[in-house]
């Protein structure tokens, strides 16, 4: 079990309306699910808990999953240890220096392969990214929504991030559309106000909650 947990910028929004009272209530809820597994029945900050519930899980995911790749590297190194020091002790019992040359069969234009395959790869990402901001700033619609530019850093570096955790373009143009039509389209009526349309900004869509919004669309596509 993890013995801490993370609060982002962008819990604020599901909570700027909540009382101090309510907060505080929403604040000991989150600790309880964090060390417990159980989700409050508080009607009044249960909207707000699940947002913050759904981070929470895919945290809780992120870690264990790197717990394992770390205790699997940890493994295989140990095993490359042994490897090398088996291949030490043999050369010495053949009588040889232990002298060998690791880049006697590299070839010299290796770092033009590997310039080449970087190049590659960034016009990849620019590609993506342009399609991306492309369908948010037109998403089915008639006429753009928005004019958003696909060349702004921040923008680029959250579209990557989720890219690099296995998300495709499509993943990104269904939680664009789900969340056009949720946020712009047809707002969503919350209890203490209506969410507004600003929300529907890369730094909202793209940022952690991006698998739940996702998750939150592929569930819904069900009915």
């Amino acid at each position: 079990m993890k013995e801490s947990f993370l609060l982002y910028n962008s819990f604020y929004e599901p909570i700027k309306y909540l009382s101090d009272e309510q907060l505080g209530r929403l604040l000991r809820a989150i600790f309880n699910y964090s060390s417990t597994g159980e989700i409050t029945e508080d009607k009044e900050i249960l909207v707000a808990f699940m947002f913050i519930k759904n981070q929470l899980d895919l945290d809780a995911k992120k870690y264990e999953d790197i717990k394992k790749k770390r205790s699997q590297a940890g493994k295989k190194h140990k095993g490359n240890q042994y490897t090398k020091w088996n291949k030490m002790e043999q050369m010495n019992q053949n009588g040889t220096n232990g002298s060998v040359n690791d880049n006697d069969n590299v070839n010299v234009n290796d770092n033009d392969i590997i310039i080449n395959n970087n190049n590659k790869i960034n016009n990849t990402l620019s590609c993506k990214v342009k399609e991306i901001i492309s369908y948010l700033n037109q998403p089915d619609t008639e006429e753009p929504v928005r004019s958003f530019k696909s060349s702004t850093e921040k923008t680029k570096k959250l579209i990557s991030a989720r890219l690099k955790e296995g998300f495709n373009v499509e993943d990104f143009k269904d939680v664009i559309f789900y969340k056009y039509n949720q946020w712009v389209k047809k707002p969503i009526q919350f209890k203490n106000g209506v969410m507004s349309d600003t929300y529907y900004r890369p730094e909202t869509l793209f940022s952690n909650n991006f698998e739940s919004y996702l998750q939150e669309y592929k569930e819904k596509s069900k009915w």
